[in-house]
């Protein structure tokens, strides 16, 4: 039901402009214009039209009410009768009925009505359940500088703006239910905003006082450097003068050559020192010798960040390294955090890798390939599910070459997570390219995603992001089948093979 009020309305056609109404399935345009002359003596044109988008429209009628109160129906049409003209007293014009929308298109050649009459357009309709209701608006009479008040628009027009139909209460009640989620949402985004300003303050606090914590140590060290600088620049000055009072030119000659040569090499040292500490002051200076393995957390922690990308030697390819977890040195494998990463790929996608390492990522098969055939290693999986976060670590873990089809090596499990991958132990790689799975049907299909797929799977952490069953991203630890929120999987070098 359209429900305008008469102060909107009166306002609206004070000026001049278009009445615009939109309902859930009708759209509804009342438009009066006035002319200060015309070719053809036209003073002004009313339209109204009504297009039901899911609502069915019966009728469109347009009615006048002189200034002496006179009320008229200048025109009617209905489904039985969908095309009308009219042509009165100063008013002509057509109205058509045709595929759910209805126009009524008049020209004004009387100045009067132009100044003086009111024009109602009234529409009736059904609604989507089959209801007939009506749609009323009115324009008012004057030029569109004038100003008229409530007490010059007539009773009955008064009357009739605002339709009587029983489902206009209810549209009221909507609109209040909606003005307060409205405002509950509104109070909702005020707080996440608070909270998420408190939590930028304190790690802009944090920062800072890193910052000047490293600042005033650095200033410390650069200090006392200075001094020492100072005091063998000095040492070397009565050195000098010493010798100087007792060898000839020749011999003093030579031994300030050296001694400029000492100050010098003595110089670039420092320049050195002061290089490096500045690189730990503004960021970790990542020496090319380090290497992502065991141990680096216990040492390197407070310099590294949790996560670092380095180069691995032996790839000859980045890599991303976790520094923190467990003593570090765990090379990520595969990682999804964001769900912003297809693994939905084929096979050369598998064997080449995909995505990128600071987002969502698939190593590749070829590297992981030739890092756990050259080395032992040990793999961890890391998953989340609803801010609950579990593991599972097995003792070793080896990828057969690609002749092999990529064949999962598996030790023994330990962790919480449940031993969902002992399960795909000895199996083939298998995509919606290349099935190597044990069933009949392709698994990698069927799971949407690229595994060491049995028949077919307990743990399908490449599935469809963000879906359950039989096509998500399943741990057999999580509940329901539904979709793990993050994963991780990650292998260490071992110091010594473990058989698998």
């Amino acid at each position: 039901m359209v429900k305008i009020s008469l102060l909107e309305i009166i306002l609206l056609c004070t000026i001049g402009l278009e009445l615009t109404t939109n309902t859930n399935g009708l759209e509804f345009i009342l438009n009066r214009e006035l002319f200060a002359s015309g070719s053809d003596d036209t003073c002004g044109h009313v339209t109204c039209r009504a297009k039901g988008n899911h609502e069915d429209v019966d009728g469109i009628k347009l009615m006048r009410q002189t200034n002496a109160g006179k009320v008229t129906d200048l025109i009617q049409i209905s489904k039985q009768r969908p095309t009308q003209d009219v042509s009165l007293d100063g008013v002509y014009g057509k109205c058509t009925l045709r595929n759910n929308v209805g126009n009524i298109d008049i020209k004004l050649t009387d100045i009067r009505l132009c100044d003086n009459d009111f024009f109602l357009c009234e529409v009736i309709y059904h609604n989507h359940s089959d209801q007939e209701e009506t749609a009323s608006a009115i324009v008012g009479p004057g030029q569109s500088s004038g100003v008229r008040s409530d007490a010059d628009v007539p009773q009955k027009f008064q009357e009739c703006t605002l339709s009587t139909s029983p489902s206009s209460g209810l549209y009221l009640k909507e609109l209040e239910y909606l003005g307060d989620k409205v405002n509950k949402v509104e109070d909702r985004c005020y707080s996440q905003e608070d909270r998420l300003d408190q939590k930028i303050t304190q790690k802009v606090n944090f920062v800072e006082s890193k910052i000047i914590s490293q600042e005033d140590a650095f200033l410390v060290r650069i200090g006392t450097l200075e001094a020492a600088l100072t005091a063998r620049v000095s040492e070397l000055e009565d050195r000098w003068s010493s010798t100087a009072l007792h060898q000839t030119t020749d011999m003093v000659k030579v031994d300030v050559s050296k001694a400029l040569d000492n100050l010098e090499s003595k110089m670039s040292q420092v320049f050195a020192r002061l290089d490096k500490i500045n690189n730990s002051y503004t960021g970790p200076a990542i020496d090319q010798d380090v290497v992502c393995e065991r141990g680096m957390g216990d040492y390197v922690t407070k310099n590294l960040p949790p996560y670092l990308v380095m180069t691995n030697q032996m790839l000859q390819k980045e890599i991303l390294c976790d520094t923190h977890t467990d003593g570090g040195g765990w090379i990520i494998i595969q990682r999804r955090a964001r769900g912003d990463v297809d693994f939905y790929r084929d096979w050369t996608s598998y064997r080449n890798g995909f995505g990128s390492l600071t987002e969502d990522f698939w190593l590749g098969n070829e590297a992981i390939h030739r890092l756990t055939d050259a080395h032992p290693y040990e793999l961890r999986v890391d998953i989340r599910f609803k801010g609950a976060e579990q593991f599972a670590e097995y003792s070793s873990f080896r990828l057969e070459s690609e002749t092999n089809k990529y064949r999962l090596k598996l030790g023994s499990y330990t962790g919480n997570a449940q031993d969902a991958l002992s399960h795909h132990k000895d199996m083939f790689f298998s995509t919606f390219d290349r099935d190597n799975d044990k069933e009949t049907r392709n698994c990698a299909i069927v799971a949407h995603g690229g595994w060491w797929y049995n028949n077919c799977y307990m743990a399908n952490l490449n599935g469809l992001w963000g879906d359950k069953a039989p096509k998500g991203p399943v741990w057999l630890w999580v509940a329901g089948k539904e979709g793990v929120s993050f994963s991780e999987m990650k292998i260490r070098r071992v110091r010594s093979r473990v058989s698998a």
